[in-house]
């Protein structure tokens, strides 16, 4: 008989505290991801965040759900993005994975949201039958230098076996592809280009007027918990951890860049940037008219940095990324699905998604 056990704030701090958390043959949640849902602000002291399926005393699955809210009607609404669920395939075939969404979606009321899914996830959200469709972003994913390495291995394993060569391979290409950045000149010599830590009076104040258009509004508490609570870190190594938690917990390097943009010594732009290892995206961008100065500043980074894929849902930087310094894009999808409880008579849910909405921003 499989039983589900949910937690909150209080008992998932406990859960991955317990000395020997590490002796679990998996676990389903790093440290510092726990961390993270704990100290999250839009997460009360009973939300369920964390999910556990077990059997006969074995834990042999379990779901997580990242507390946030939207806004409908101009009123808060909470809800909870369903984010990372495992299933042990000793166990698979059992309908656990329908026992755990189906609990997640009775201590939420229903109010859950969920987007990044793979095709056999949505086949059983449709089977439960809780979800209408809430929105599709189109995105587009620019590679600016070779990275066959971490994109062929994931495909099939025989790329996994020759990764050694892939990696030789890439080196030998952007040696290559790299001398085109010999004669590049710098795009935003008339910028100046802050970087902050701490979220400020003077961001809060600009990035104030676009909140009323956004579906999720996260405000400077919520972007400073990202910037302080990240799901990944940057290791040059495997932890004990991360080798048994099936998710991105760690990888080469995960930074947050929050910059302030400023054009004859005004502000024009805020923006973070998310930079995992050579992989670049921009969770959040407040800027009205500014989209070409915007992007002189991203493409100086991505040459600075030597980024090797850029991903933006951004539709006003879509239109830009084709001409800048990509090899070859591709369109992406991201498509969202929201609790049916949250019906509008209209049919339509308005509202703005960003590229970092939902858990989107931390990986």
């Amino acid at each position: 008989m499989i039983e589900i056990v949910g937690l909150n704030k209080k008992q998932l701090a406990e859960f991955v505290s317990q000395a020997d958390y590490l002796d679990m043959p998996f676990v389903p949640i790093s440290r510092h991801r726990a961390k993270s849902h704990v100290q999250n602000p839009r997460a009360d002291e009973a939300d369920t965040l964390l999910l556990l399926a077990y059997e006969a005393d074995e834990m042999v699955g379990y779901l997580g759900v990242l507390a946030d809210a939207l806004y409908l009607n101009n009123a808060a609404e909470k809800c909870g993005w369903l984010s990372c669920m495992w299933i042990n395939p000793i166990h698979r075939g059992k309908g656990i994975a329908k026992k755990l969404v189906e609990q997640a979606l009775k201590d939420w009321e229903g109010r859950i949201l969920v987007t990044e899914f793979t095709g056999p996830a949505k086949g059983l959200y449709d089977k439960i039958g809780q979800w209408n469709d809430l929105r599709s972003l189109q995105g587009r994913r620019v590679y600016i230098r070779f990275d066959l390495a971490e994109i062929l291995p994931p495909k099939k394993p025989i790329f996994q076996k020759i990764k050694p060569l892939l990696r030789f391979l890439d080196f030998i290409s952007n040696a290559l592809v790299d001398l085109r950045f010999l004669f590049y000149s710098k795009k935003a010599k008339h910028l100046v280009s802050k970087q902050i830590s701490e979220l400020d009076q003077e961001t809060k104040d600009f990035i104030k007027p676009f909140k009323g258009s956004e579906l999720f509004r996260r405000g400077i508490d919520e972007l400073q918990w990202m910037l302080d609570y990240p799901w990944v870190l940057g290791s040059a190594e495997e932890t004990e951890e991360s080798k048994k938690y099936h998710f991105s917990s760690i990888d080469k390097s995960f930074d947050f860049y929050p910059l302030k943009i400023y054009q004859e010594e005004k502000l024009i732009a805020f923006l973070i940037l998310a930079k995992r290892h050579n992989r670049l995206k921009i969770p959040y961008l407040y800027t009205q008219g500014k989209e070409d100065e915007v992007w002189a500043i991203v493409q100086d980074f991505i040459v600075e940095h030597r980024i090797k894929t850029f991903t933006v849902f951004h539709p006003t930087l879509l239109q830009k990324v084709a001409k800048g310094p990509g090899l070859w894009t591709k369109f992406v999808q991201r498509k969202f699905i929201i609790g049916k409880v949250f019906s509008q008579p209209s049919g339509q849910i308005d509202g703005i998604i960003r590229d970092g909405d939902a858990d989107c921003a931390f990986t």
